[in-house]
């Protein structure tokens, strides 16, 4: 892929000659922007909306702009709109129209995350505490930065860990509730790691303000990576002497997945789980999976877990291969021969990996 760096020169200055920045930082700092498209605002100047933190000098904290074309920006409410460190981020839930600002601060001075919402970008409400290490962490685990970003029908959330001990960070995979909590998978995936000591990103990486976009099918997520650690002056005598003036110091790195793979339930060896209710929504089930020894597919009621008649796993036609199946009984049933609106379905398979089911 390449990129192109536009000359707009909107900002006039001797240090940066045709430069491309768009807001220009008078103070001592600006971190973590976030910026959306917001289409359904009735307003075409503010359909495109920016938050950042920023210290001015005196104050610090949120600062929020909106934009009809994504150049030309102007204030949005009195600076700081809301209390946060650096490494802050913005998520728009497009399905509801609310936006979340994901704020950072210290809780028993460990980076924590804070979130406060608004539905029309003008009046926040009061942050609250959404995650912080708790007895499961041990007492360098520091939560840095957090995007969130829907994935099919749930809300899923890349976490930035910061090891203090290490000055090290890695992206965690987490299941997100915007506005309430952010709970972590048992596993702890970490989904994007740094890369060897010397490279772009040896040192960490860090979250973007968005998360992955489409492309042919093809989820692509960027980030941000450092060479050097967080702290880097305190492995000076050796870190040094890998990291010298010739490494990039910091870069935008490309992640990719399949759409709809971020994640899912493996079994190794004989396996099976069921899920909670789900709600129908057509007349056919599919599954998404990779099923190289077979995968068997059964149907029950949602309260008691009874079995459907003829929608039993052995009653199910076997599924192999990998790639997104159609799950069809040799009763010749299908979903819409069952009457109740919510179904919970099991699973059954050898050393299968399920991402999703869906219905048509």
């Amino acid at each position: 892929m390449s990129w192109e760096r536009p000359i707009l020169n909107f900002i006039k200055t001797k240090k940066y000659p045709d430069n491309n920045i768009l807001i220009e930082n008078e103070g001592k700092y600006i971190d973590g922007p976030s910026v959306v498209y917001d289409i359904a605002d009735a307003n075409p100047n503010r359909r495109y909306k920016a938050a950042y933190y920023e210290h001015d000098g005196k104050k610090s904290g949120v600062r929020t702009k909106v934009s009809a074309d994504g150049l030309n920006w102007s204030e949005e409410g009195e600076f700081p709109v809301l209390p946060s460190q650096d490494a802050l981020k913005m998520y728009h839930d497009k399905s509801t129209g609310t936006f979340y600002m994901l704020l950072k601060d210290r809780i028993l001075n460990r980076r924590s995350r804070l979130v406060s919402q608004s539905i029309d970008f003008k009046n926040w409400s009061e942050p609250r505490e959404i995650l912080s290490p708790n007895l499961g962490d041990d007492d360098t685990t520091n939560f840095y930065d957090m995007c969130m970003f829907k994935n099919g029908d749930i809300t899923m959330a890349f976490l930035t860990l910061f090891d203090a001990s290490t000055q090290f960070s890695h992206s965690e995979l987490a299941l997100a509730m915007p506005g309430l909590t952010v709970e972590r998978f048992p596993s702890r995936p970490a989904v994007l790691k740094p890369g060897d000591l010397g490279a772009w990103d040896g040192g960490g990486i860090y979250t973007s303000g968005n998360g992955p976009i489409e492309i042919n099918n093809i989820m692509r997520y960027y980030y941000y990576g450092s060479s050097r650690r967080h702290d880097n002056y305190l492995f000076a005598d050796k870190y040094d002497n890998i990291v010298s003036s010739k490494i990039q110091h910091t870069g935008l790195g490309v992640a990719e997945f399949d759409k709809g793979r971020l994640c899912g339930q493996q079994f190794r060896g004989e396996g099976m789980f069921r899920t909670t209710a789900i709600k129908k929504t057509g007349t056919k089930l599919y599954v998404d999976a990779v099923a190289p020894a077979g995968l068997k597919i059964s149907i029950t009621r949602c309260a008691y877990s009874e079995f459907y008649e003829g929608y039993g796993c052995d009653e199910c036609d076997e599924i192999t291969g990998d790639g997104v199946h159609e799950v069809t009984w040799k009763s010749g049933k299908t979903i819409a021969d069952i009457n109740d609106n919510y179904i919970r379905i099991i699973a059954e398979g050898k050393n299968a990996i399920i991402y999703g089911f869906g219905f048509e």
